[in-house]
Parts: structure tokens; sequence; C-alpha cells
């Protein structure tokens, strides 16, 4: 109650009276006591109080307090727009009290975890809200303790990162859809490529074989050695895809000893012989594993196991191995087909001839996996083994 002092001054102060008997009469004392320091104190915290709430509401991200029960002791203007009710109503209450029963129990269950503990958490949700729509929050919890580390609630800062989400599931999708337009763009570029690679090995082979099926099935015999051999399938679409440039340095042999009908002079054979250099020069500096294949395959696949190959007479296994498969099946298909210097062969005669060499011009694995290609798709032809 407010009293005045002598010098007329307003001051708060606290009046106790007391009745008494005294000699038969009844008396009063009054007791009265000064209460300006401690209303100043409150004032001064009530102040505190104002300002830290004012600064807490402008704060964008919901921050609260919870205590031991799990009622909110403070609520941020932005935690009661989120659950959609002034703070004066929140306070006191509970989740269970604010929020659909779900939303409410996983709270329940994380707040239990953190007084519980003593532990922070941080974790992202979407929860179902009061008004029925869903929103997704990154949460952190921490609990707060008296001077005697005692843990007394908790303390919750909730961000929301709906339009995060929003924006991230619009970015994946642009970028599927990017991922999409370009493995689209990568395949038929890599089809084109393939598609000018078969044209220039069939132009290489129209020179001397009329209809350029050589060089396609010299590719389907080398994938099924590279098979047979154990190679992994992207070595076996390698060697396949390489194969056809094999003989594309004929390109640079003239046509009066390409097509000469009768047998080479040794002079013309060395000019033949030039086929796997100039080969390996239209293919050479590429970083593209394809025609690094291929150049490697142009260069050798006229070695010889035995070291009397040309053009670098390298012998056993420092001949790569693409060049010692495509050997097999490049003297095969050469041996079984018509050309203007010879007859075909018959495939028997010429899979005799094949291991026969076996150990001398090839090697004997690779001639074993020939062998056994044979088997799966010429079984008559190897009946007799």
């Amino acid at each position: 109650m407010p009293a005045l002092r002598q010098d007329a001054t307003e001051f708060p102060c606290e009046l106790a009276i007391t009745a008494l008997q005294m000699d038969g009469e009844r008396l009063f004392t009054a007791y009265l006591r000064d209460l300006s320091e401690r209303k100043s104190a409150e004032d001064a915290l009530q102040t505190s109080h104002n300002l830290l709430q004012a600064v807490v509401d402008t704060v964008p991200e919901s921050l609260f307090v919870k205590n031991l029960q799990g009622q909110y002791v403070m609520i941020n203007a932005a935690g009661a727009a989120i659950v959609g009710q002034p703070v004066d109503m929140i306070l006191g209450q509970d989740d269970a009290a604010l929020f659909p029963a779900t939303t409410a129990q996983h709270a329940w269950d994380r707040d239990q975890h953190v007084l519980r503990t003593g532990e922070t958490v941080q974790y992202e949700v979407t929860d179902e809200l009061p008004d029925g729509t869903s929103r997704s929050f990154l949460s952190t919890k921490s609990a707060y303790r008296n001077a005697q580390g005692e843990v007394q609630g908790l303390i919750g800062a909730v961000v929301d990162v709906t339009p995060l989400k929003v924006l991230e599931t619009q970015l994946q999708a642009q970028n599927r859809r990017l991922a999409a337009h370009v493995e689209s763009r990568t395949q038929e570029l890599e089809e084109a490529r393939l598609e000018m690679l078969a044209r220039l090995a069939r132009a290489a082979e129209h020179r001397d074989e009329d209809t350029g099926e050589h060089v396609t099935r010299v590719a389907r015999t080398a994938a099924g050695i590279a098979g047979q051999l154990g190679l992994p399938a992207a070595d076996i679409r390698l060697v396949e895809q390489a194969a056809p440039l094999h003989d594309v340095g004929k390109i640079g042999v003239p046509d009066a000893i390409l097509l000469k009908p009768g047998r080479l002079t040794a002079e013309e054979f060395e000019v033949v012989k030039l086929h796997t250099t100039i080969g390996a020069s239209i293919l050479e500096d590429s970083r593209s594993p394809l025609i690094q294949a291929a150049q490697t395959i142009a260069l050798t696949h006229h070695e010889r196991w035995d070291g009397g190959g040309y053009p670098a007479g390298l012998s056993g296994e420092a001949i790569p191995l693409y060049g010692r498969i495509v050997a097999v099946a490049d003297v095969f298909d050469a041996l079984t087909s018509e050309r203007p210097y010879k007859r075909a062969w018959s495939r028997a005669a010429a899979l005799a001839e094949i291991r026969a060499q076996s150990g001398q011009q090839f090697d004997p694995a690779v001639v074993a996996a020939f062998v056994r290609w044979l088997r799966v798709t010429d079984p008559l032809l190897t009946q007799e083994d």
C-alpha cells in the first residue's frame, strides 16, 4: 500500500495491525515496513523480463522453455504463431493440450530424453500442427539446471525449414531432369561415336573385302574369346567395340598391292605390314579408352607368340592381351573368307590350323578360349573334342 513520508513523498509499504487486550482495554499495534527497495528490485526484474521477452519476440525462430512436467513457462511470438494461440493461453500447458496426439507424443519422447540424460539433441522432423497443416522443423533441445546442477527443465529452439525442404525437393527434381538429359545426350554422342568408328572400320575393310562383314565377325569372335577368358563385362564390350578397327591402317596401303590377286613380293609384303603402324598412327593420342584399345589392337594383332610377328617382334605376354585375342579372331575369319588371292578354307580346316599354331603364332590360352567359345556357338564343328 502507498504511504506518505513526513516530507509528503509517497512510498510503498507493508502495514501489519494486530489487536490485543491490556487492562481490559482493547489496543492495536501497527507494524509499518518500507518496501521501496523491494519494489525497486521487483520493477527492475520486471523491466529485465520485459526486455528479454521483447528480444526473444524479435527472433524469427521459435524459442521456448518447459519445466520438468513438460509445461511451457516461456515461449516467444514465433513459437506462439506455430501453436496458433496467444502466449498467455500457452503458458502452463503441455504439448498434449496444444498439438495433435502424434506430434505431442514425439515431442514428449525427445523431451524426456533430454530431461533424463541432460544431453542436447538436434533433429529434423515433420510435424502436424494444430491447424491440420504439416511443416518441417530443425529442433534443438537442451537441459537447463539450477545452482546445484540439477536439471530443472529444457530450453528449445525450432527453425522452420519447410521452404528449404520444398526448394531441396525442387532442386532434386531439377537435378534428375538434368541428369536424364545429360544421360540422353551422352548416349546419343556415344552412339554417334560408335557409328563413326564402325563406318571408319568398314571403310578400311571395303578396300579388300566386298561386304565389310569381316570386321563384324572378328568383333563377335573376339568378344566370345574375351568372355571365355573370364574378362570383366566392361573389357569384353571394349574389345568388341575396338576390334573392328584392327585393319584401319589399310587405308594407307596402295590398291595395287592390297588388291593384288597373286602372291606378294617381299617388298610388297613389307608395304602391307605398314598397315599396323599406319592404323596405330591414325588412332594415337586419344583420351578415349575405346580408341586406346583400338590403337593397341591395330598395332599388335600381327605379333606372334613366338616373336616372329610384326611390327615390333614382340613375344609371349609382352604382346597386349587384346592384340593376342584379335590375332586369333582375325586369322580364323580370314582363313574362312574368300579373298582375291585365295579361296575360303572350311571352318574345320581353319580350326585345325589355329590349333596347330597354338604356342607358335598364337597364345595357347587364347586358342583354348577360342575352342571353348566354338563349342558353344558351333558344337558340330568341335564335336570330336
